[in-house]
């Protein structure tokens, strides 16, 4: 089949360079000692987590002990936010990149807590924000954060 033969709109990955970035991504998680796991959110696609697994991803674990995680939304707040920033810093960015955050958390109450510890995060930076209150989360997490960053050059 050729591309213009495609309906469109239609979602074209480039399969060596995605599983280069995965395995690139993997590689500086573990010569940090951080511990990935796959986030079907991001890209909404089973096969890129299931990809992300084979390239060593794990399950819900702390990011630099790899043991469960911590048992209050305000640590795991700041152990998601560190992970942002370890992947942001893996592509060359900063944290003053992001745009936007979602962050989702399965109850209301854990507001205060999480935005106390987003706003000692970001200090002075203030992107854009959308808090999506939901019944439980993968693993029993308190709060899960997806962050988007701008970037002025594509590799």
């Amino acid at each position: 089949m050729l591309y213009r033969d495609l309906d469109i709109p239609a979602l074209l990955i480039d399969k060596e360079r995605l599983e280069k970035n995965l395995a690139d991504m993997q590689s500086y998680a573990n010569n940090n000692k951080v511990k990935l796991r796959p986030h079907t959110k991001t890209h909404k696609m089973p096969e890129i987590a299931q990809m992300q697994l084979k390239a060593g991803a794990c399950g819900m674990v702390h990011h630099e002990t790899g043991a469960p995680l911590a048992d209050n939304i305000t640590q795991q707040t700041l152990d998601a936010l560190h992970n942002v920033e370890l992947v942001l810093d893996a592509a060359g960015l900063r944290k003053e990149n992001v745009i936007m955050c979602h962050v989702y958390i399965p109850k209301v109450e854990y507001w205060d807590e999480v935005n106390a510890a987003y706003a000692k995060f970001f200090g002075a930076h203030k992107p854009a924000r959308v808090v999506v209150p939901s019944r439980e989360l993968h693993g029993g997490a308190l709060v899960e954060i997806e962050a988007m960053a701008e970037m002025s050059n594509l590799k």
